[in-house]
């Protein structure tokens, strides 16, 4: 009894311990978010982004986008040259809140000018009821961030966030030009669908966003592709790398494959539409190099179907006289072949040479 009391003793304990270590892992892990701003990060062009106020008209809406090593940068630059009055851009999709909830915005935005921030609040049917937004803030040449808490005024169930370019304090003019990096409204994942609910429906998917990206191993890879500055020697562009399969200097031909000969190509060359200089083995590892074709060697290829290729519109007008024009449609006749292997000694392109 003694020992079966120690042992409940200690499982209880252990299960006590499992429990809080669950509790504590649980308190780390951070929930995940999403931006409920439609194309906060610009990636669509100016897509879901409009201005309204007086100067409205002279402002102008444009993206920008830059690669840097792996990353894509894309960018809202707004300008406004000899800015007299004020002017606001603001997300035209409409997002649900609730009265007792914080939000917080955050945007990343360098240039020239001042600003501020918030929301433009509706209430539940609709009627803009007023703004709410930060206060002033003075762009700089470096990208800076920026937040603000945005609490929902009495009556307000409907937002739409904003950005306010203010005119100078001294009445004068002020040439606006902003880069806008990133503008955020994050919440959670569990939330997204009843706060965005306006959002287009392919937007609302976060398969595409929540892709991961390239592993280590397949981004080496791709830097080794991206440093290479020469190829196979020429007396061996060709080697097998396994049953039925060779690798050429630039790309690999599988037998098997379904090709059209007329878009086959190696190093620029076009194969099977003209004799190219290839290496074959034969038998052993010593390459065999044809002046310039391989005595008896041949690719045997399975003819599969008579296809034709994308319509070509020819359009001829005549102007003087009879004034006549004709339309007509090409589509060139192509040979759909399955590559089965490159055979030395070949009896028949022995008899034709």
């Amino acid at each position: 009894m003694l020992r079966t009391r120690i042992v409940l003793a200690t499982f209880r304990a252990a299960a006590g311990f499992l429990v809080l270590g669950m509790a504590l892992a649980a308190e780390n892990v951070q929930p995940r978010t999403r931006n409920a701003i439609f194309n906060g990060s610009f990636a669509e062009g100016v897509t879901a982004f409009a201005v309204l106020g007086p100067s409205y008209k002279a402002a102008a809406l444009s993206a920008d986008k830059a690669q840097h090593a792996q990353t894509l940068i894309t960018e809202l630059i707004v300008s406004c040259p000899a800015m007299e009055r004020s002017f606001t851009l603001y997300n035209t999709y409409l997002l649900q809140v609730k009265p007792d909830r914080e939000y917080r915005l955050r945007l990343q935005m360098a240039g020239t000018g001042q600003f501020a921030f918030g929301a433009f609040e509706y209430d539940e049917n609709g009627r803009h009821i007023g703004n709410n937004y930060s206060d002033c803030h003075a762009l700089t040449a470096e990208f800076q961030q920026f937040a603000f808490t945005y609490r929902p005024s009495k009556n307000a169930t409907g937002i739409r966030p904003a950005i306010v370019f203010l005119e100078p304090a001294d009445g004068g003019r002020l040439d606006v030009r902003a880069r806008l990096r990133r503008f955020e409204l994050p919440v959670l994942a569990d939330e997204f669908g009843e706060v965005c609910r306006s959002w287009p429906d392919y937007a609302k998917d976060d398969a595409f966003t929540s892709y991961p990206g390239f592993a280590a191993d397949e981004l080496q890879a791709l830097r080794d592709l991206q440093d290479a500055d020469a190829v196979l020697p020429p007396y061996k562009p060709i080697a097998v790398t396994g049953a039925g399969e060779l690798t050429l200097t630039t790309s690999r031909l599988r037998f098997g494959t379904s090709v059209l000969p007329k878009g086959l190509t190696v190093l620029g060359q076009e194969m099977l539409a003209r004799p190219v200089e290839l290496a074959v083995m034969v038998g052993g590892e010593t390459p065999v190099v044809g002046t310039p074709t391989v005595a008896g060697a041949a690719v045997e290829a399975e003819v599969l179907d008579q296809v034709k290729g994308e319509k070509v519109i020819a359009f001829v007008k005549r102007r003087r006289k009879h004034s006549s024009q004709r339309t007509r449609g090409h589509r060139q006749k192509l040979t759909l072949v399955k590559v089965t292997g490159i055979v030395a000694g070949h009896a028949a392109a022995a008899a034709a040479e």
